[in-house]
């Protein structure tokens, strides 16, 4: 998972329209991993390479279980000393939505296309 992540992070920034200021909703709601040494060593790895990116968005981690939460939890105390991210933590995508800025106008527009793109992904 964290290696896919940075592979997708390092074709973002080379592509010459990406914005590191681009504000991020990460859907952990389906995220089943739980605490263990591989996957705090990923999460290490991973803010590693964030710090060296240097991005300086608001992140918005939308969880439904208690694990994810905790997972969330780790992530926004390790960015708060090393990088330039704000990470909050929702359990709704409308509050997540309104962290990073996006008005409710947008709300349906945006959800018919994630919902076109899983169609297309599964």
């Amino acid at each position: 998972m964290v290696e896919d992540a940075i592979s997708m992070k390092k074709e973002e920034l080379a592509d010459s329209l990406y914005n590191p200021d681009y504000n991020i909703i990460v859907d952990f709601q389906e995220f089943e991993t739980f605490l263990n040494t591989t996957t705090n060593d990923s999460i290490l790895s991973f803010f590693n390479f964030l710090k060296v990116v240097d991005i300086k968005s608001k992140v918005a981690f939308l969880t439904k279980k208690p694990h994810q939460v905790v997972i969330s939890e780790i992530l926004k105390v390790l960015s708060n000393d090393a990088l330039a991210i704000k990470i909050e933590i929702f359990s709704t995508a409308e509050a997540a939505m309104g962290f990073i800025g996006i008005s409710m106008n947008h709300f349906d527009l945006i959800k018919h296309k994630i919902i076109d793109l899983n169609k297309k992904t599964t």
